[in-house]
C-alpha cells in the first residue's frame, strides 16, 4: 500500500508540472530527487535496485553463457546488498559523465536510465583483460 502510495505521489508530482513520459529527462529526474521527501527518495532507490539487479543478473547470464561480463564487481562486494547502492552509482556517474559530454545527459530522456546505470556499473567496475 505504501509503495503505491509513494507512485501516486511521484505520478501527481509529475502531471502536476504538465510533464509527459516524452519530456520527462535525466535532469528532471535529478530536480525532482533533490527535492524529494525521505519516502519518495525510498521509491527511488527501490527503483534504482531493481534495474541494478536486473542488469545483474544479466551479467551472470552472460558468466554462465562463457560470456565475458559487461563490469566485474570486486568479490565480497556489497553492491545490491544495501538499498540505495545503484543509485548513488548512477548518481556519481551522471554528474562525472555529464561533465565529460559534449552534448549532455541531462537532457536525455527518462527512459536511459537503465543504459546510464549499466554504463556506471561497467566504469565502477572495469573487468581486467
Amino acid at each position: 500500500m505504501l509503495r503505491v502510495a509513494i507512485f501516486l505521489v511521484f505520478t501527481l508530482a509529475l502531471c502536476s508540472t504538465g510533464q509527459t513520459a516524452d519530456d520527462f529527462t535525466i535532469g528532471k529526474l535529478l530536480t525532482l530527487y533533490n527535492s524529494a521527501n525521505p519516502q519518495q527518495k525510498e521509491f527511488l532507490k527501490r527503483d534504482f535496485d531493481t534495474l541494478g539487479d536486473g542488469i545483474g543478473w544479466a551479467n551472470v547470464e552472460l558468466i554462465n553463457r562463457g560470456q565475458p561480463p559487461l563490469y566485474c564487481e570486486p568479490k565480497g562486494s556489497s553492491l545490491g546488498k544495501s538499498r540505495g547502492q545503484y543509485l548513488s552509482t548512477f548518481l556519481n556517474y551522471v554528474e562525472v559523465a555529464n561533465k565529460r559530454s559534449s552534448k549532455g545527459l541531462l537532457s536525455e530522456p527518462i527512459g536511459i536510465k537503465g543504459y546510464l546505470l549499466l554504463q556506471a556499473l561497467i566504469e565502477a567496475f572495469p573487468c581486467k583483460k
